[in-house]
């Protein structure tokens, strides 16, 4: 793998983290996918995008420029920052709050007050 490749994932805490590590993953991606995964243009679209967006991510993530970027073309957007590299969000207990919070107070403003209550399945 190219070496600004590998400090991209690393940044990310996609590469050399054990956390996720499971015998039945072996954490490859197929050489020929990268040009299209490098080239993929997210932003063609988005400002035809009217739904009320909200975008979660850390400086510590993966590309923290191109979503403030994106949410500079998505009209009406909300960003919302945290702390920590992107697997962190996935099982960290201060980075899953902290998102699911954010989601939280989004679907409140855009949907209404409904019955969920934080932190019940209700």
């Amino acid at each position: 793998m190219e070496e600004s490749k590998t400090r991209l994932l690393r940044r990310s805490g996609s590469v050399g983290d054990t956390r996720g590590a499971v015998p039945e993953w072996t954490n490859q991606m197929a050489e020929m996918s990268w040009q299209y995964w490098l080239t993929y243009n997210g932003f063609a679209a988005a400002a035809d995008i009217s739904l009320p967006t909200l975008f979660v991510h850390s400086d510590d993530c993966v590309l923290p420029a191109n979503v403030r970027r994106l949410a500079s073309i998505v009209k009406g957007s909300e960003v919302v920052w945290g702390q920590g590299p992107q697997i962190d969000f996935y099982d960290q207990d201060e980075q899953v709050s902290f998102a699911l919070d954010a989601v939280h107070r989004h679907f409140r403003s855009h949907l209404g007050q409904g019955t969920m209550t934080p932190g019940t399945s209700q």
